[in-house]
């Protein structure tokens, strides 16, 4: 039986009439509403969304009727204006990507290709050199490397702002009802750096739970209205408050610093870099490398060059934190004091 293949968006109206065409990028094929296959030009592309019957202004498509070949696939999704879709005239409200593998969407990721960094296929490929571990039967599999890579990247991330976000709708734009304070963060959020409401162009006020504890005694029960304050709950759980309470459906939309979306995965994302800066790729390596030695076999623990890699990823780790300072630094410019010319 197919796996369910699901796509959603959120969007500030309800009641809508939604709907998207999916193309199979490797023959810009398009999935055949009628039979659930892929074609070249099927009669009837039009894939019917539905909306969510609690969260109100979320559209959601499932599609299981067929297995999908593994690639890349796109969608184009429109708010239909008359009785029947018609693309030309149709407003398209959202785009995205997914890669599926094995009949299940990866990601609706799709990392960077080129753009001056290294792929996934060439930091394998290098850390293999490094570990004189070039012919099959590997002592390390590719995917285990991928996972090593993963986790340090993560690690970087939690321990750097260094992937910062305003824009991706899934990680920075959050829909508000009527008395709504408590806002539930996208997993992968490790800092909220600013926020401010759909809208209003000051930006809220982010303090921590503590202080208004001090300065607002009871905070947690005011009564609804503009919301001028941001309350972050800690790391850790995942969530921030608003103060006061919205007094009117409202959106939230978050400037963040977040952990890679997803993790890569050697099966599909070969030919993607990794989603941190490329300037910073080939300072991954001692982490791999850490790692790898650290493998609890007879042919890979290795606990001298475990400790000499750690010091030498530690090093580097620090090299790229003081280099992400940098490009957050703004130069002051100094200037003669009124009347003083």
């Amino acid at each position: 039986m197919a796996n369910i293949k699901r796509f959603t968006i959120d969007w500030n109206q309800t009641g809508l009439t939604v709907y998207g065409i999916i193309v199979r990028e490797a023959d810009t094929y398009l999935l055949d509403d009628a039979n659930g296959t892929f074609a070249p030009a099927p009669a009837d592309p039009y894939l019917a969304f539905t909306e969510h019957p609690v969260i109100v202004g979320r559209y959601i498509l499932n599609e299981s009727r067929t297995v999908w070949d593994n690639g890349a696939y796109s969608i184009a999704i429109y708010r239909q204006a008359g009785g029947t879709p018609v693309p030309l005239n149709d407003t398209i409200i959202g785009t995205g990507q997914a890669v599926i593998y094995d009949d299940a969407i990866r990601s609706t990721v799709i990392y960077p290709p080129g753009g001056g960094g290294i792929t996934l296929a060439n930091i394998i490929a290098r850390v293999r050199d490094k570990l004189d571990d070039a012919v099959e039967p590997y002592l390390w599999s590719n995917q285990t490397l991928t996972d090593y890579l993963n986790e340090v990247l993560n690690e970087l991330c939690r321990d750097i702002p260094i992937i910062e976000d305003a824009t991706n709708t899934m990680v920075c734009r959050y829909p508000l009802l009527i008395g709504d304070s408590v806002v539930t963060l996208y997993p992968r959020i490790t800092v909220v750096k600013k926020g401010r409401l759909e809208g209003q162009s000051t930006l809220l006020d982010i303090k921590t739970a503590r202080w208004m504890d001090a300065v607002y005694p009871g905070w947690e029960d005011a009564a609804a209205g503009l919301p001028t304050i941001l309350v972050t709950e800690g790391v850790g759980t995942g969530k921030v408050r608003l103060y006061p309470p919205t007094s009117t459906d409202a959106v939230l939309w978050l400037t963040v610093y977040r952990l890679q979306l997803v993790d890569l995965f050697w099966g599909t994302d070969q030919e993607y870099q990794p989603e941190i800066p490329a300037a910073y790729h080939d300072k991954l390596f001692n982490g791999i490398l850490w790692k790898a030695y650290a493998k609890q076999d007879v042919d890979t623990l290795d606990a001298k060059k475990v400790d000499r890699h750690e010091r030498m990823w530690l090093r580097d780790k620090e090299e790229i934190r003081r280099a992400s300072l940098k490009t957050r630094l703004r130069p002051e410019v100094v200037t003669p004091l009124a009347g003083m010319v």
